[in-house]
């Protein structure tokens, strides 16, 4: 009853609204699906500051390990796949909150035992040079925040 008060442009404005707003946070997370493999390159002056690399040249152990590294990212999902081991991490996506960052992914660990801090977590996408891309963890550990990856075909 209420909505027969209400003339059709006011219904269709409303409408319009709620379905932009929808797409608008979905579309975050678009240009960046695919496949992405660390760029070893554009990793290195962080490699440069562990024991893997000596001289800007990395342990052959070390650099086939991050060779097999592959990231995933779907509109839902990510998966990380490394030395045949594969972790799948479902998300939702909000615009990032972060300054620079360009898509937040709220990480579902709901089927984790996590702490709340954990549980809170989530993954910043930020946007480098030649189309690569960094992700920053919200909490500890950061281990891979360092890593720029390449998207492959």
């Amino acid at each position: 009853m209420f909505f027969y008060l209400w003339p059709m442009k006011y219904i269709l404005s409303l409408f319009l609204f709620f379905v932009s707003c929808i797409s608008f946070s979905q579309n975050c997370i678009e240009n960046y699906t695919g496949t992405y493999a660390v760029d070893i390159s554009a990793t290195m002056p962080f490699f440069d500051t562990t024991s893997n690399a000596v001289d800007g040249v990395l342990e052959d152990d070390f650099r086939e390990m991050i060779e097999s590294i592959t990231l995933i990212i779907y509109a839902d999902s990510l998966s990380l796949e490394m030395l045949g081991n594969k972790r799948v991490l479902p998300f939702s996506i909000r615009r990032s909150i972060k300054e620079n960052g360009s898509c937040d992914l709220l990480l579902d660990l709901s089927n984790m035992p996590a702490s709340t801090e954990e549980n809170d977590m989530f993954l910043t996408i930020y946007e480098k040079k030649k189309s690569r891309l960094q992700i920053i963890n919200s909490v500890d550990p950061k281990e891979m925040d360092n890593y720029i990856w390449m998207k492959i075909p």
